[in-house]
């Protein structure tokens, strides 16, 4: 009888092992977007959305993922998805984004605080040909 129950035993341990193995626990379809602007359809950045992100993106350049994909990652790349590496984007999926949006929130951003660059400078370059430098 005790060899019985070892070996349902043992039967039982590898069929739960196989199961772990075949069924992570984390992957991207088993994480839920909860953040109500990860429509890509939706080309507007809110406020809230843009104070989200700011908190997302410091804790994803603390981690180093920026340095892991570098600047391969465009919103003008049809394959975001395929660019980004999985372990990323269940990162992201946890704090409630897609990568698609992610990055395209990133570059959003960039692309108005370097327009706001090129206009300090214009009005710079502007007030010093009139003479008037601080």
């Amino acid at each position: 009888m005790y060899k019985y129950v070892k070996k349902i035993i043992a039967f039982i341990a590898i069929a739960v092992l196989f199961y772990f193995i075949t069924h992570p626990l984390i992957s991207e379809r088993r994480v839920v977007l909860s953040h109500p602007h990860n429509d890509m359809d939706d080309k507007d950045v809110s406020f809230a959305e843009m104070d989200s992100f700011l908190e997302v993106w410091s804790q994803y350049c603390q981690k180093g993922y920026r340095e892991d994909i570098g600047s391969g990652v465009s919103i003008f790349n049809d394959e975001v998805a395929d660019a980004v590496p999985g372990n990323i984007k269940i990162w992201l999926k946890r704090r409630g984004w897609s990568a698609e949006r992610f990055y395209y929130v990133e570059q959003r951003l960039r692309s108005a605080l370097k327009s706001a660059i090129l206009e300090q400078h214009f009005e710079h370059n502007k007030n010093m040909l009139r003479g008037k430098l601080d």
